[in-house]
């Protein structure tokens, strides 16, 4: 037997006994249906083994269901992925479980072989930022905020700043924490405007734990990456969720059209499987930029996502350099009351709330126009025997 063979069975058997003492507990690891995702992944890690240890760890959270974590699971080991037992172990010592003691009690004395970690294996370093440095960053201006102020009215615009705490820096650029699902600040992006709103591309942008580290050098160099506007899913859990590729646009958007719950992935590229998972099991319509349409579409196919498509809003671009923020800038600013949305980006909105509405229960679009409301017409008074007697003067 190999040395990578001996350490697969050793590394079988710390997790077997690492669930055992979960089970024990009643542990629930999954943090929830948004985190199973992860979860198959790192079961998958150890191969076919991991099948039943996965389905015994999910099913200790309220919402299991069988068919769709085997669902799960079988994708993940598709994936041909064989890492990500070190996410797992750190997510048993995350609830309290003695890794430590339990190794001992194995005999688990093998050396460590590390093997290469994918993209798509989600390791947290938990170098949150703390909440003083995001709440003192939100009160300083900057030139992204003065431009909504010219599109927007005041009151709905705080709002939103707040929402997703939106901040400044003492050279006029906006900050966009990144804020997990609990709230906690895992980094967030850096970034100058022009005052109409466009990116100052002769400057470049940089990220929170970069700007921190030029004045204290030993904290992290690199941050975890969720999506922007994580933290707003708990708030909102039955809400569609839309996805765009800039953090600018998510809140334009939001400002927009408040009733989806909008997200950001900060980059063409990371619209990829491991950003995405705790949204799998909602309902999302995405909204690249017109450059990234074809390449969203194709990763989309390739999502084990219950409800995700791809939005048509391109068809109102003027370039393939525009995203859907563009087109709504510009309407705006060509209507003649302040403040106000053009009614046809609404009614595009509306429109493709019940387009995921049908193709959720299976219905079929009639029509999206509004419809006229028409009284029912009256009904003519029955003529009795008597009523005609009395016409004809023959009944009194």
């Amino acid at each position: 037997m190999t040395e990578q063979e001996i350490s697969n069975t050793d590394t079988f058997q710390l997790i077997s006994r690492c669930v055992e003492e979960i089970e024990r507990r009643q542990l629930n690891i999954a943090g929830g249906r948004s985190d199973w995702v992860s979860l198959s992944y790192e079961f998958a890690s150890i191969g076919e083994s991991g099948r039943d240890l996965f389905h015994r760890c999910a099913q200790l959270d309220s919402s299991y269901q069988y068919n769709e974590n085997e669902g799960l699971f079988a994708y993940a080991l598709r994936r041909g992925n064989r890492s990500g037992v070190g996410a797992l172990i750190n997510r048993f010592k995350r609830v309290g479980v003695d890794v430590a003691a339990i190794r001992r009690e194995i005999g688990y004395n093998v050396p460590y072989i590390q093997i290469s970690r994918p993209t798509a294996i989600y390791t947290p370093s938990y170098n949150y930022i703390s909440p003083d440095i995001i709440k003192r960053l939100q009160g300083q201006k900057n030139t992204f905020v003065d431009f909504l102020h010219t599109l927007f009215d005041s009151p709905k615009l705080d709002a939103a700043v707040e929402r997703y705490c939106i901040g400044g820096d003492s050279h006029g650029r906006t900050i966009f924490p990144n804020l997990d699902q609990e709230g906690r600040c895992v980094g967030g992006a850096v970034i100058p405007y022009l005052a109409n709103g466009h990116r100052d591309k002769s400057k470049g942008a940089s990220n929170i734990h970069a700007e921190l580290r030029r004045k204290d050098k030993t904290l992290p160099t690199q941050a975890d990456q969720v999506l922007f506007g994580s933290h707003l899913l708990r708030l909102y859990p039955s809400a569609t969720v839309g996805v765009v590729e800039s953090q600018k646009s998510a809140v334009i958007l939001s400002l927009t059209y408040p009733n989806m719950v909008w997200l950001a992935t900060a980059g063409l590229t990371n619209f990829n499987e491991r950003l995405l998972a705790p949204i799998y099991d909602r309902n999302v319509v995405c909204y690249p930029d017109v450059n990234g349409v074809q390449e969203w579409t194709e990763r989309a196919k390739q999502l084990p996502f219950k409800n995700i498509r791809i939005s048509d809003w391109w068809r109102y671009a003027q370039d393939e350099k525009e995203d859907i923020t563009d087109v709504v800038i510009r309407a705006i600013q060509q209507e003649k009351a302040p403040y106000s949305v053009p009614d046809f980006i609404i009614d595009h909105f509306r429109q493709e709330a019940v387009t995921d509405l049908c193709r959720l229960f299976q219905l079929e679009v009639i029509t999206t126009e509004p419809q006229q409301w028409k009284s029912r017409p009256k009904k003519e008074k029955r003529i009795t025997i008597m009523d005609r007697l009395r016409k004809e003067g023959k009944y009194v």
